[in-house]
Parts: C-alpha cells; structure tokens; sequence
C-alpha cells in the first residue's frame, strides 16, 4: 500500500480541482509555476455536479439517482441543464466521486458508473469511455495495476468490443506510450484519429501515463495540450492525484487551494466520503485525527493474502 486510501482520495478531490482551476485560468503555462489564480476560481458545471454527487452519496451511504437530481434542483437548478446533454469528459468528471466511492467492488463500479453516467451524458454517446475512465482511477485505488501498463489492461479486460472508436483511441494511446511519442505529436495523432470525437479522456490518460509520479508535470503537460484544456486537466488532476495522493500535490498548490473555499470543501468531502465507505457509523461525531491515522484499504491492498479469498476481494 504506497499511500493512505483517505489520501488518494484527497488528491483525486483537490487534483481534479487544481485541474479545473488552471485550465480556466488565462495565465501561461509560465505562471503556472505561482498559484495566484486560484484566488478567484470557479468550479466547472461538471465539476460542480460531481461536488453535489459526493455530498449526496455521504448523506445515503449509496447511490440514488432521484435524491442526486433533487439535491441538485435544491441548491443550483441551473446545473440541471446539463442533464442528458454532457460529453463523455464532462461525465467522467463530474462522476469521480462514485468512483472513489465504488471503487472496491468491480461489479458494483460498473453497476453505479453507468446509472450515473446515464444522467448526465447525452444519448447519442457510449457511455463505455466515462466507466473505463473510472475503471482506469480504481486499478490504481486497488493498486491491481501500474501506470505503464494501465491502458493495456483497460484495452484487455474492461472494454466491451475491440473495434470501437473508443477501444480504437486507447489503443493509439498505448502505442504513443510504448514507442515514447512527445506530447505535440502525440496531440496530432489523436486528433487525426478521432476529428469529431472527445478526446480529453485518452489524452488524459496519456499526459499521465508518460510522468506518473509527478503530479505537477502531469498537469501542466495537459494545459499544454491545447486541447479543452479545464477538461484534460481535470481528469490529468484526479487520476494523478488519486495515483500519488495528496502529500504528491506541489505544496504551493496545496497551501494555495487551502486558502480557497472551494479547495477546503473538496478536502472536507473527501474524508467525509473516505469515512462513509470506510463504514463509519456516525459522521458527526467521527475524529479527524483518527481517520488520517487509520489503515484502512481496499481488500488485499495493505497485506495481500492469495490463499485467503474474502466476498470483497472477489472481482
């Protein structure tokens, strides 16, 4: 086990924000070295609907599709209109809390991913590139496989055809990453692959499979893509951070989201929906102190046993 889970779910929370921030920032890519647009921010719809999808799954305890929409038409109704309407992108981000959540129970992330999918994505899409983005973050979560060999394992296991556009995309992406293609002329091949397609998921997936370990690299090399840049960085920011955990977030970005409402929400959701799925019983009254010293994990991820096979460690 490389890192606490409440960690990784931290970094997933507040990488898929600093993600978010810096692809809606007008700053170079030279500034990004500061942290100054953070101060005045705003969160993506998408990004917004995947912060009221975790308070929601906090309050249940599970998924419920109707509680998520009414919560939503509550406290921000114009988020609404991007119901049935998202691309698959704007799905993958705004379901990352569920699969953080889900992430244990192979069944059970395909079950919930592709509910909540339907909800946002339009109809015309396949939902199969948002689940195999959640199917990607939880190998990681469940340390089942490592960066160099992410895509190969979705394109082996998790995908539905072989011929698909998106089983096509992934492809190309792994072929970048084994003959070690730049990130320009990687941007070039996807965009001649795919001209009318969504491509922030494979070049996500691309950014940070070519650096896993640095966090800030990784981000900074999706802002360079050109390409929807809040989008690619978004989705870089969560897999990163859910790959490295917080303590692999730069501390200047760190120290700077802290400072910001948004960026202290997504920390307290995070040990929130960490405390939930760990089984805690009454939120209210759980000890933060004793949340980030708890070993906690998936089945099998802080001391594997092959000879002992419990229900949730069976995939």
């Amino acid at each position: 086990m490389r890192y606490s889970l409440l960690r990784r779910f931290e970094g997933a929370l507040l990488g898929s924000l600093i993600g978010n921030f810096w692809g809606n920032s007008s700053s170079t890519t030279a500034s990004h070295q500061n942290a100054r647009p953070f101060a005045n921010q705003m969160l993506s719809l998408e990004s917004e609907i995947g912060f009221l999808g975790c308070a929601s799954l906090i309050s249940r305890g599970k998924l419920n599709r109707e509680k998520w929409l009414e919560e939503i038409h509550l406290k921000k109704d114009s988020l609404l209109k991007l119901k049935n309407s998202a691309s698959s992108s704007e799905t993958a981000i705004a379901i990352l809390p569920a699969i953080l959540f889900f992430h244990e129970s192979p069944s059970l992330l395909r079950e919930n991913l592709a509910i909540a999918a339907s909800i946002w994505q339009s109809p015309d899409l396949d939902t199969a590139e948002a689940i195999a983005w959640g199917e990607a973050i939880a190998l990681l979560l469940r340390e089942k496989s490592d960066p160099r060999n992410l895509v190969k394992t979705i394109l082996n296991n998790y995908l539905p055809t072989e011929n698909s556009p998106l089983s096509q995309k992934l492809a190309l992406v792994e072929t970048l990453l084994t003959k070690k293609i730049n990130l320009d002329r990687a941007v070039r091949e996807l965009s001649g692959q795919s001209k009318s397609q969504d491509l922030a998921i494979p070049l996500a997936l691309y950014c940070f499979c070519t650096t896993p370990e640095d966090f800030r690299l990784c981000v900074l090399r999706a802002l360079q893509t050109g390409y929807a840049p809040a989008k690619v960085a978004a989705l870089t920011g969560a897999i990163a951070g859910a790959y490295n955990s917080l303590s692999g977030i730069p501390l200047r970005w760190r120290l700077a989201t802290k400072k910001h409402e948004l960026g202290r929400k997504a920390l307290q959701l995070a040990a929130s929906l960490f405390a939930v799925w760990s089984g805690v019983y009454q939120l209210e009254n759980t000890n933060e102190q004793l949340l980030t010293s708890a070993a906690v994990g998936a089945g099998g991820t802080i001391k594997p046993r092959p000879q002992l096979q419990i229900i949730s460690q069976r995939e």
